[in-house]
């Protein structure tokens, strides 16, 4: 992926000096910081800049530059090449299939305050075996879902589970129930 689509992407957010996938540790902490101001107009601002990306490489071209196969010619790190991965993951779910959640302002809220608690990510974290990442993404998406629900009220520990599952483990065979 060429670097000034990058750094035309994140100019557009007004996040400046990254200009690689590669920064995707330093990226995805900015725009969670953006978006955990519950302002409903951030959250519109980095959809959008979303579909900018998309509509500029177009899909095959996205597609295959945030998938681990398209990316794994340029770096060895698995590492680098899944947080790049998730952060995508996580706004293609939040600007699709959960936008209408997020964007209920008492929702969005709540699961912006809870992905500030580190509990169920540390313990991810610490039992993840990056060779199989299915076991300890099922766990992380029960922890996230159980926080949800009991903070945020039913049905939103079903969008912190989808967006957990579609972040993290799009390619295992968990499914998040309401």
């Amino acid at each position: 992926m060429s670097s000034p689509i990058i750094s035309d992407w994140l100019a557009y957010l007004g996040i400046m000096g990254y200009t690689s996938w590669k920064n995707a540790t330093q990226i995805w902490p900015r725009i969670r910081n953006m978006l955990a101001t519950d302002d409903v107009n951030v959250l519109q601002n980095v959809c959008r800049s979303r579909d900018l990306f998309y509509l500029t490489l177009g899909q095959e071209n996205y597609y295959h530059c945030i998938s681990f196969y398209g990316l794994m010619q340029y770096s060895q790190d698995w590492s680098t090449v899944a947080y790049y991965i998730r952060m995508w993951s996580h706004l293609d779910f939040m600007c699709n299939i959960g936008y209408q959640q997020f964007m209920n302002r008492s929702a969005w809220s709540c699961l912006s305050l809870l992905n500030q608690n580190q509990g169920c990510n540390d313990a991810y974290l610490a039992n993840v075996n990056w060779n199989d990442v299915c076991p300890a993404v099922k766990n992380y998406t029960m922890c996230t879902k159980e926080a949800a629900d009991i903070a945020c009220k039913v049905p939103n520990g079903y969008f912190a589970c989808e967006d957990i599952r579609l972040g993290y483990g799009a390619n295992c065979d968990i499914r998040c129930t309401v």
